[in-house]
């Protein structure tokens, strides 16, 4: 086994061991990955060697891990090693190319390499850092701080020059993009706001047409996707929740006072939140969601995730918003 496969199957393999010091409050318990909590008894697995990933995030009151991992030995989808979890690409898409010569899959430097652990890191917080491109026209690193507080857990991204690369002209040709994968859910809510756009099947199949639930909000059946291959739509939107097993995770993406009106950025690749259903043809345990946001140029990226217990998609997205007043 070559160092690279054994770097990941001693991540996949550490995983509940980090969840066991998690809940007795331990930080870490080997290079590779950083284990946060709080006084919840909120846990969060943060992987440096693995692309920056927040592998796993257990709140109080869930059943285990609600993001989602590929079922152990099936890391590779599409061709591309696949750790689940939460991470921060440099987007969009269309830029790959540019960097590492091809579309797919992502530059290894922010999506597999291994980030450096940033000075300061407490029980409760870390910063990392990607390394810098090599070659390429991406002038920038990713840089991600993670924290975990009161049960809800807190990732603000953002895009820094790397060295050397002179001027931040063009900044606002990239966007700091935040993709978070979650266990498949039937019932998924989205709060759209002004101008509420949304681009449904580009790029693959579309959603079911959402019911409307009030308040800009619309809810999703997305049970009639299994057997596809895959599904998503953007939205203009600032919030996702997903009903999982024994309550509803809410992905919010936090305004930020310098967020550009969205209208005046290119719709969807700039100023989107998108909801990617994956492995839809397959068996239940390889079938996930996408739950994703993006900011514009070197702007933060602030995304926070909180779980309620027994609460229905729709009703989440309106006590999530009700707290954040």
């Amino acid at each position: 086994m070559d160092e690279k496969s054994t770097r990941n199957a001693a991540l996949h393999m550490a995983l509940p061991l980090a969840f066991a010091l998690a809940g007795c409050s331990a930080r870490g318990n080997a290079p590779d990955e950083t284990v946060l909590s709080d006084a919840t008894g909120a846990a969060a697995v943060v992987a440096p060697a693995a692309g920056g990933r927040i592998l796993a995030f257990r709140p109080a009151g869930a059943s285990g891990n609600v993001l989602w991992n590929p079922p152990p030995g099936d890391s590779i989808l599409y061709g591309w090693e696949n750790h689940g979890g939460e991470k921060t690409w440099i987007g969009p898409q269309a830029r790959w190319r540019g960097m590492a010569g091809k579309g797919w899959p992502p530059p290894a430097f922010f999506d597999q390499d291994a980030y450096e652990v940033l000075p300061g890191a407490s029980a409760a917080a870390a910063t990392i850092l990607s390394p810098a491109p090599e070659g390429g026209d991406c002038p920038f690193r990713v840089e991600r701080a993670v924290s975990l507080s009161n049960g809800v857990l807190r990732v603000a991204s953002r895009l820094v020059p790397a060295p050397g690369s002179g001027s931040a002209d063009g900044a606002d040709e990239f966007i700091a993009w935040s993709v978070a994968q979650t266990p498949f859910a039937r019932r998924v809510a989205v709060r759209t706001a002004p101008p509420a756009r949304i681009l449904n099947g580009e790029g693959g199949d579309p959603l079911p047409e959402p019911a409307a639930a009030g308040g800009g909000v619309l809810v999703f059946d997305l049970a009639p996707l299994e057997g596809l291959s895959n599904a998503k739509a953007c939205f203009d939107a600032d919030a996702i929740a997903a009903e999982l097993a024994g309550g509803t995770l809410v992905a919010r993406r936090v305004a930020t006072p310098d967020d550009p009106d969205p209208a005046s950025v290119p719709f969807p690749e700039h100023a989107r939140t998108e909801l990617f259903a994956g492995g839809l043809e397959t068996d239940p345990a390889k079938r996930y969601l996408e739950l994703e946001f993006t900011a514009t140029g070197t702007r933060p990226l602030r995304v926070e995730y909180s779980f309620l217990p027994g609460v229905p998609c729709d009703a989440a997205l309106a006590q999530v918003r009700d707290a954040a007043k």
